[in-house]
């Protein structure tokens, strides 16, 4: 595998990920919903070794709820990665972070006893290409 990239919106801090990836999840959690203000977030789960934040360390900042860090940009607010208290060898990094992130598909959901209503009939919603 070649090293993967990412980084925040406002392009402050970049990261490498030089393994393979363990696993692409969406998880449900109440806990995920409250960190990130979305019905449910996306992860690319890595090895702790692999992942390695290249530029603008000094933009990064956290928040700490519970068992879970959640890192992200100071400057632009983008998320980044999370630290979780009892999975310690391995980093979630949030999805959109990714420049590649059309090749990094979701394979489960996670926490599905917390899932909204609504999330299995997503794909019925009126889509609309380009915005209203």
């Amino acid at each position: 595998m070649s090293n993967k990239t990412g980084g925040c919106g406002c392009g402050e801090i970049n990261y490498t990920v030089s393994a393979d990836v363990i696993s692409v999840i969406n998880c449900h959690c109440n806990m995920c919903r409250d960190h990130n203000g979305a019905a449910f977030t996306s992860y690319v789960i890595v090895p702790l070794g692999s992942f390695e934040v290249t530029n603008g360390y000094k933009y990064l900042s956290s928040y700490k709820k519970d068992n879970a860090t959640k890192h992200f940009c100071k400057i632009c607010g983008t998320p980044l990665f999370n630290e979780h208290d009892k999975y310690e060898q391995i980093r979630l990094i949030y999805l959109g972070s990714f420049e590649e992130e059309k090749e990094l598909i979701p394979r489960v959901n996670v926490w599905c006893e917390d899932k909204l209503n609504w999330i299995s009939d997503v794909n019925n919603l009126k889509s609309i290409e380009h915005g209203s």
